[in-house]
């Protein structure tokens, strides 16, 4: 076995660390296949954003020709702090066998403390703002979009090379044909709606998305997200170039009236987005976008699952102490819970010990848990 690293000038290496992702998952059932001409941008480092920061390196392990794992490694600055010179491990995908997963971290370990990192974590694909997190259990629930896939004994291997769990986020989806969820849906929304009425004697206003002004809507959403999320883990702020490269793809998946805009005083501060979760019809177009590809999309494109994909509040004292986010379930869940047609809403990772668990724990089914691993070089 041998270990290549490169980076994305290597095009015929390249080809082989994109296209693995693809065969290695074939048979994994929560694997929706991202788009190829996407994975190709985000790890060409003269077109994402990123690397103007930040640096990477790729690897793959080969036994004779044949591909039977890669990981990259990435530098992020953005993620240090006083002591802590970071790393992350990413694009990790790999045949079940420690002696292989054990030499490409080893690759990417000494290539990280090549350039001064002292603490990695992953699997990320050099920050928050991307994809990150292994599922950690729930291996037989159905794919969500937006939610990572691995096989179950990557968690594992990253254990067994020294990782240790450090964070983790839960998924969960409420069921609008169980009586039972429904049942607590409805007495969480009526006290929620009480809150409603009272930001809107403060003066809040709400109003919804208009696709034809998706790049200016963008925008207010990463001011917002900007600030909202600042003190999560990992978190740092985004130029609007990177975030708009990161997110810009929206555009094809929310439509409108699916984003819901609160305002006071003319201001926005807050939003929460929606989607039809269109993860077989994705898993149908096998990571392509010819004719045939999105031909297929359309056969298998069904609207009985809506994913709540964030929700944000701008972070001052005023608009996190008046209820605004309770009132903004309200909201959503008189338009999609009791009036779409949706038959189920999945709310996709959420943080462990995020107070806005409780706007769906206790009336819906975990369907995924997952974790980040750190370890010191």
């Amino acid at each position: 076995m041998r270990i290549e690293g490169f980076d994305h000038s290597d095009e015929a290496r390249l080809h082989d660390f994109i296209e693995f992702q693809y065969l290695h998952n074939a048979g994994l059932k929560q694997f929706v296949p991202p788009f190829r001409a996407t994975v190709k941008e985000q790890l060409d480092q003269d077109t994402n954003p990123f690397f103007r920061y930040g640096k990477g390196r790729y690897f793959l392990a080969k036994r004779a020709k044949r591909v039977v794992g890669r990981i990259a490694a990435f530098v992020n600055p953005k993620m240090d702090t006083e002591d802590r010179r970071a790393g992350t491990v990413g694009c990790f995908e790999c045949i079940d066998d420690y002696l292989v997963a054990a030499a490409l971290l080893d690759e990417a370990f000494a290539w990280l403390a090549q350039n001064g990192c002292n603490w990695v974590c992953g699997p990320m694909n050099g920050s928050v703002w991307t994809t990150y997190r292994f599922r950690i259990d729930q291996h037989d629930a159905e794919p969500t979009f937006g939610d990572p896939a691995n096989w179950p004994y990557y968690p594992e291997l990253f254990s067994k090379y020294g990782f240790e769990l450090s964070k983790r986020w839960f998924s969960r989806q409420v069921d609008l044909e169980s009586k039972e969820h429904l049942q607590v849906a409805r007495q969480r929304h009526r006290t929620w709606a009480k809150r409603l009425g009272r930001v809107e004697e403060m003066g809040y206003k709400t109003r919804l998305n208009d696709p034809a002004r998706f790049r200016e809507e963008l925008r207010v959403i990463h001011r917002i997200a900007d600030a909202a999320f600042a003190h999560h883990f990992g978190v740092y702020s985004l130029s609007f170039e990177e975030f708009e490269f990161l997110f810009g793809g929206l555009e094809h998946l929310v439509k409108k009236g699916q984003i819901l805009f609160w305002l006071k005083d003319g201001e926005h501060q807050a939003f929460m987005v929606h989607c039809f979760d269109y993860a077989k019809a994705l898993i149908a177009m096998s990571g392509n976008t010819n004719l045939v590809a999105k031909a297929k999309f359309l056969a298998h494109r069904k609207r009985d699952t809506l994913i709540h994909l964030f929700t944000a509040v701008h972070p001052d004292s005023v608009h996190n102490r008046s209820g605004l986010a309770s009132a903004m379930m309200s909201e959503s869940m008189t338009r999609f819970y009791f009036g779409g047609e949706a038959k189920r809403v999945s709310h996709p990772l959420m943080y462990e010990g995020n107070r806005s668990n409780i706007y769906s724990t206790g009336f819906s089914r975990l369907t995924g848990t997952f974790g980040v691993f750190e370890k010191a070089p």
